[in-house]
């Protein structure tokens, strides 16, 4: 049986062998360093600093080219979910602290009990 020597994984960007000392490995692929970059812009990227498109299309971006979804006329934004949230918590509270520190009630000293 001939010997056959391992074979390396291919850079999807440039299509040569990518070796081990060289290479990056993301996304289930492995790219030379310096072909790991956004395919947007051509910014070079790391492992800390690349993304990957929610929506199924190949290739890696920068966090500015990464697509992202578009909102809808209908969409509640981030602001109008949070002031539901907020009004909804408001209409819960019903009562109102309105206690004064260091005022007899809050001391356990009953009011008639004050000396005069």
């Amino acid at each position: 049986m001939p010997w056959k020597p391992v074979e390396q994984p291919k850079c999807p960007t440039c299509g040569k062998t990518a070796y081990p000392a060289e290479s990056i490995s993301a996304k289930e692929k492995t790219y030379h360093k310096i072909c790991f970059k956004c395919c947007e812009c051509d910014l070079r990227l790391t492992l800390t600093t690349y993304k990957v498109s929610d929506f199924g299309q190949d290739g890696i971006f920068c966090h500015k080219c990464v697509p992202k979804i578009a909102p809808s006329q209908t969409a509640d934004t981030v602001d109008v979910k949070r002031n539901q949230a907020q009004n909804a918590l408001t209409k819960s509270v019903k009562m109102v602290n309105e206690q004064v520190r260091g005022a007899p009630e809050t001391i356990g000293m009953a009011t008639n009990a004050l000396p005069t």
